[in-house]
């Protein structure tokens, strides 16, 4: 194992000062499926619980695209004993915030309270989660919002650009559909497929709560207990397809819009999260396209002065992902860009990275996932997500170790293979 650079140092330093590094979790599982992660944190008197509710896309198909988000937008607008304004002010008189995040592979629930008033906001969240009633004006009001949100998407240039992409690159699998939604699928859901979506998805062997503060586990663990044990025991359904193998040769796509620069997408397939190689593929994500010192940026932008800017992104994902670099560029140049990105990329393959470079990128992932963890609601929504993508919650504490493992010979290796068969997308005046 590798020492650490000097941010990383002193980031790990200022972790154990602030009794993060010093925490350690526990899990357990109630009788209805429901994974619970805590881990006691008594330095300031808060604490945060994420829920985290897996499926995502990975439940939709293009007749029901955006019934996630439309639910989760709709979650907590009443209950059975409390309207939308109500429960607003229950949450504003505790001192407590709530807020939802809808992600591709799931739904998170999100709850910040001070640690003398968070049982009775824990109790609210439980009736919101477990007893919503789903009001027909409100479901309206948030639907023509969502709407909103999806016409506006289409304006955005890189939105647009992953949209295609991602329908480019995976396909028939779910991850293709766009994440707010179908604007025609959401303005036909009803109510009662809200109801009827609500009833099989959210169960709780599909559900994983992690909680960092100031409690005392015991007594925490017999409230969880007593909130969400109602929480249905139906088994959780497959998602609806299967992961495809990546493209088998090169997709290319091209679209003629009418732009001042075209916009460029090359990506590759990419390991999920539950993967050896997940690591790897994170570090090599930062020597290819994190900041204006990454390769692509040097090349593409810095040597060649072919794009305004080039950079590279690695989703994490529950199924197979993608590394994808995008460059912004003046028409006519897009041929010479597109060589140069697959060049720079697919270079990996066949020389060695030097360690300097490499320790770089090491430095890069260490610090931004020792960064996520600072505050107790990052620690907690990291030790969820780990759990909910399949990995496990101790990934958390063992990632910088897999990363500072990360060496010249394996990122040759995962190069080899996965940097084989681009995905290509090109939009602009003329379609490239």
């Amino acid at each position: 194992m590798r020492i650490c650079g000097v941010a990383v140092i002193m980031l790990c330093a200022m972790l154990v000062i602030t009794g993060v590094a010093l925490a350690k979790p526990t899990s357990w599982e109630m009788d209805n499926g429901l994974t619970v992660i805590m881990e006691e944190n008594h330095l300031v008197d808060i604490v945060a619980l994420e829920v985290f509710q897996r499926g995502g896309v990975l439940y939709e198909e293009e007749e029901n695209a955006g019934i996630t988000r439309l639910l989760a937008r709709s979650l907590d607008k009443g209950t059975k004993y409390r309207d939308a304004a109500e429960i607003a002010a229950a949450f504003d008189d505790l001192g407590a915030a709530l807020s939802v995040q809808l992600l591709p592979d799931m739904t998170c629930v999100s709850l910040r309270a001070p640690g003398e008033t968070f049982l009775s906001a824990l109790a609210i969240l439980a009736e919101i989660l477990i007893e919503p009633v789903f009001p027909q004006k409100e479901i309206e009001r948030e639907r023509a919002l969502l709407i909103e949100d999806i016409r506006r998407s289409r304006d955005e240039p890189f939105v647009a650009l992953y949209d295609s992409f991602r329908e480019t690159f995976y396909r028939d699998h779910p991850y293709r559909l766009a994440e707010s939604g179908g604007e025609e699928a959401v303005s036909t859901l009803t109510r009662e497929d809200l109801v009827d979506f609500y009833r099989r998805h959210w169960v709780g062997e599909n559900t994983v709560i992690s909680l960092v503060g100031n409690f005392e586990t015991e007594l925490m663990r017999e409230k969880l207990t007593e909130y969400f044990s109602a929480m249905s025991e139906v088994s959780a359904p497959e998602f609806l397809s299967l992961p495809e193998k990546p493209p088998s040769q090169i997709q290319r796509v091209a679209e003629d819009v009418a732009m001042h620069s075209s916009w460029l997408m090359v990506g590759y397939p990419a390991p999920p999260a539950d993967h050896p190689d997940y690591a790897a593929m994170r570090v090599i994500n930062a020597l290819l396209g994190h900041g204006g010192s990454s390769r692509l940026f040097l090349e593409v932008r810095g040597r060649r002065g072919l794009a305004y800017s080039a950079f590279s992104f690695y989703p994490t994902r529950m199924h197979p992902s993608h590394l994808a670099s995008y460059a912004v560029v003046e028409p006519g140049k897009e041929e010479e860009a597109l060589r140069a990105m697959q060049k720079v990329i697919e270079g990996l393959k066949e020389e060695l990275v030097k360690e300097g470079e490499i320790a770089r990128a090491r430095n890069i992932v260490i610090g931004e996932h020792l960064l996520a963890q600072e505050t107790r609601a990052g620690r907690a929504w990291r030790l969820g997500w780990m759990e909910t993508m399949s990995r496990g919650y101790d990934y958390v504490d063992t990632l910088a170790d897999e990363a500072e493992d990360v060496d010249a010979q394996v990122i040759q290796r995962v190069a080899r293979e996965y940097f084989n068969v681009p995905s290509i997308v090109v939009r602009g005046p003329g379609g490239g």
